[in-house]
């Protein structure tokens, strides 16, 4: 499986104080999850990975072979309806079980990398912005 995990650390006193109004940080932590699950999937549609960088353009021959339609990495459209994000405790996980994610992720001798998981520049601090937001509406 190809995935990025987030962990929230450093909350102690703020979880204390959400634990006392009955509002949990599971809470927060999926808001993190599908905010990133998200990002990851309009990655398909921007063709940009995860530092603003556009992806490879398709090779001629690539172009030739695809369907009417198939844009990069999006041919069937089955590896961008298969992202998902998961909270096991405190830990947001976005993935997909699709196997060949892991060669567009990384690329290979003949193909290049356009990254779709990662957490950088303006998705980050989108991030920052959904916890701090979060966090001001709990403590109000």
């Amino acid at each position: 499986m190809t995935a990025i995990e987030i962990r929230i650390s450093g909350l102690d006193d703020i979880t204390a104080k959400l634990n006392a109004l009955g509002i949990g940080l599971p809470n927060l932590t999926m808001l993190v999850a599908e905010t990133v699950r998200g990002q990851t999937v309009d990655r398909f549609n921007i063709k940009h990975d995860p530092s603003g960088t556009p992806w490879a353009p398709l090779k001629p021959s690539t172009v030739a072979q695809k369907r009417k339609g198939g844009g990069i990495l999006v041919e069937s459209a089955r590896l961008m309806n298969s992202i998902t994000s998961d909270v096991v405790g405190l830990e947001a996980r976005i993935g997909t079980n699709v196997f060949y994610s892991v060669y567009h992720q990384t690329g290979t001798k003949h193909m290049p990398a356009r990254e779709i998981f990662g957490l950088e520049g303006g998705d980050l601090q989108e991030c920052i912005d959904v916890i701090e937001a979060f966090i001001a509406d709990v403590l109000q």
